[in-house]
């Protein structure tokens, strides 16, 4: 009896989907190499306010890494990524929303534990926080969004970015 049973779990469960009933997830094999490159759960309790605003340069520069790259294409398809992607540019969709999701995790554990980064200015830590809650999905936004008004008032950053990021919510 408990051969058929495990002969049940490792080969009545191959197929996608059949797990379903164990509550395990399946997972598509091209999705299992789409890792974020940064950890979300990674420890923070120690960050300087120069750590802080390290950490935030790095998730800027992942932040912009992909979309660079969805927004120019692959070299000779160049524009036409909109409306059919090529593999290529699929792939790095992916990677963009994968990383985005860890970036944005991450951010608001970072927003809980030391508020918005203090650093104004064009290339400062603080618009470059900024594009890390734009780029989340709308539903997400609204966890961003007191922690933006408090930087506003703080004038860390300027209002044009709270209207154009409330108009982003809805």
């Amino acid at each position: 009896m408990k051969v058929y049973w495990l002969w049940m779990l490792i080969f009545g469960c191959a197929q996608a989907g059949s797990c379903q009933s164990l509550k395990q997830p399946v997972y598509d094999f091209a999705r299992l190499n789409d890792i974020p490159e940064i950890d979300s759960a990674m420890d923070i309790s120690n960050l300087t306010p120069m750590g802080y605003n390290k950490l935030i340069d790095k998730m800027f520069v992942l932040d912009q890494k992909y979309r660079i790259k969805v927004m120019n294409g692959t070299p000779g398809k160049r524009n036409q990524h909109v409306r059919r992607p090529d593999s290529e540019t699929g792939k790095y969709w992916r990677l963009m929303a994968v990383n985005d999701q860890s970036n944005q995790a991450l951010f608001l554990r970072l927003l809980k534990r030391y508020k918005w980064p203090a650093q104004p200015g064009k290339d400062g830590s603080s618009v470059k926080a900024w594009y890390i809650a734009w780029h989340a999905h709308a539903d997400r936004q609204g966890l961003f969004y007191p922690f933006l008004v408090e930087a506003v008032n703080s004038k860390l950053l300027d209002r044009k970015t709270l209207a154009s990021f409330r108009e982003s919510m809805y």
